[in-house]
This record gives structure tokens, sequence and C-alpha cells, in this order.
């Protein structure tokens, strides 16, 4: 008897897991479907960039300094590694042009872009060349009805 009922219980078992297991597949499934569904929003998320950033993240990973500054403000502030000045679009132009020449860019491209709670547009980006990388922060201001770029800074990462 006590073998008959350990027996039973044995094909219960594998039945129970057959099911349990048909259930797992059917949840998996879901789950996975549910996985890819959410990432394909947050791809389409951020395709979505402003066109200004679209544009700066063009000019800098074309090494276009002409570019840049088209999208700056008359006054623009520009911080390599803590050192922040102020430089009308001309000066910005050549020392941007330096910095390019200097750290040659493989790639370029944003992490994270957002709009602040005081409505400031900002990308944060890294800025890779041959010798390291750069984390790069573009503050972008409205002015005039018009968006422009009031900042740009480029920090040297750590290795």
């Amino acid at each position: 008897m006590t073998l008959i009922a350990l027996n039973s219980w044995h094909y219960f078992g594998a039945f129970l897991g057959n099911q349990l297991q048909g259930t797992m597949n059917f949840f998996t499934k879901r789950i996975m479907f549910l996985f890819v569904f959410v990432a394909s929003f947050n791809v389409k998320a951020q395709t979505k960039l402003p066109e200004i950033l679209i544009q700066a993240q063009q000019a800098i990973q074309n090494s276009d300094p002409k570019g840049l500054v088209a999208f700056f403000n008359e006054k623009v502030d520009l911080n390599f590694d803590g050192e922040i000045k102020a430089y009308s679009q001309t000066q910005a132009e050549f020392v941007l042009k330096d910095f390019f020449k200097k750290y040659p860019v493989v790639k370029f491209e944003y992490d994270h872009t957002n709009k602040s709670p005081e409505g400031l547009l900002y990308g944060i980006g890294k800025y890779t060349y041959n010798g390291g990388a750069f984390l790069v922060y573009i503050m972008v201001k409205d002015f005039n009805g018009k968006q422009i770029i009031d900042t740009l800074n480029f920090h040297e990462e750590d290795e």
C-alpha cells in the first residue's frame, strides 16, 4: 500500500511539475513580451532628442566648432576641467578648434538628456578620444523664443 501511495504521489508530482512548467513558460513569455515592449518605448523616447541637442551632437562628433557655435548665445560659458570662462562666439570657435585638434573625437553620444524643473534643457554625454574621455554637459536656455547653448562643460574622466 505504501508503495502504491508513493507511486501515486510520484505521478501527481510529475503531473503538477508539467503543469507548473507550462505555467512558467506562459509567465516567462509574458514577462519577456512586457520587457521587450517597455524597452521599445525607451528606445523611441531616446530618439526624440530636441533638435538643438541633435545638431550639437553632430557638430561635436564632426569636430566642427563653427557648426557648434552657431547654437551659442552671444556669450557662452566654456568649462574645461574647472576653468570656466565666458567667450564670444568668435573666441569660442577658436578655443573649440584647439580643443578638437588636441583631443580628436572618436565618439560622442548622450548618456542622458532632460529638462530641469526650471525648464532648462540639458544633455550629458561622453566624448571619447584616443587617450581617454570627457564627460560633457550642455545647458540650453530659451532666449527670445529661440533655444541656445548657454554653457558647455568638458570634464576629463579619471581612468
